[in-house]
């Protein structure tokens, strides 16, 4: 059940960090498709592996609104471990402060998350009710 629940949100992530990637990002170069698309799917995997399986069993009360609230939460924690790897690796290249990490932390959160944040939602949302309404064919 974990592998299936990490198997789906990498692929999901996968699929809509390339689609990010080839649309936005003219440059196609080998650094930015690590670092934007295969880093994104891998934490999506491990995030999936371990809040997303519970998706499978469906247990809960109202569970199609938990697996939406479980979808749109491994979503944003994936982001936010995202945010925080991506801003440790530029400080790490320029100044090796932490006040200069802290500062990139804000301001992608502020300045940039705010344009992803509803995609997030959105996007966490579906993948979770999509997983939990195909349960059914992960279940042995």
């Amino acid at each position: 059940m974990r592998l299936m629940a990490g198997l789906w949100f990498s692929i999901t992530v996968g699929i809509v960090a390339f689609s990010w990637v080839y649309l936005e990002k003219p440059p196609r170069d080998l650094p930015i498709f690590l670092w934007f698309v295969i880093l994104p799917t891998v934490i999506a995997g491990l995030c999936g592996w371990t809040l997303g399986a519970p998706i499978l069993l469906g247990l809960e009360a109202h569970a199609t609104l938990m697996a939406a609230l479980r979808g749109v939460t491994t979503f944003s924690i994936c982001f936010a471990i995202l945010v925080v790897i991506i801003a440790l690796r530029a400080t790490l290249a320029t100044s090796r402060e932490f006040s200069h990490f802290l500062g990139l932390v804000i301001w992608v959160i502020v300045f940039w998350a705010l344009n992803k944040v509803i995609g997030v939602v959105i996007i966490g949302a579906v993948a979770g009710l999509v997983l939990y309404r195909c349960r059914r064919l992960f279940a042995k």
